[in-house]
Formats: structure tokens, C-alpha cells, sequence
């Protein structure tokens, strides 16, 4: 890769960084934590044909 490449790279895992955080698993755990897994959408649309 070239200079300009590799300081444009740095650059942008810096600001990724920045966002996210060193934690990237904790990041992305604090996103889904409110979201549905597969086995509350199951139990929903078995709620929903049993109405």
C-alpha cells in the first residue's frame, strides 16, 4: 500500500475508535441488547395465529 493509503486508513480506525470505543463487543452488545431474538419472534407470530 502507499503512504497516502495507509494514513488514510489509520485515520479512519482512529475515528472508528473514536465512535465505538476499544470495546467493540461491548459496542455491539449495548446495541441489540433491546432487540428481539429469534425465540421472541417465534413465540409472537405463535401469539398472534392463536388469537
Amino acid at each position: 500500500m502507499d503512504d497516502l493509503t495507509e494514513m488514510s486508513k489509520g485515520t479512519l480506525e482512529s475515528c472508528v475508535l473514536q465512535i465505538i470505543g476499544a470495546d467493540v463487543a461491548a459496542f455491539r452488545d449495548d446495541l441489540i441488547k433491546d432487540s428481539p431474538t429469534s425465540a421472541d419472534r417465534y413465540q409472537e407470530s405463535i401469539r398472534r395465529v392463536r388469537e
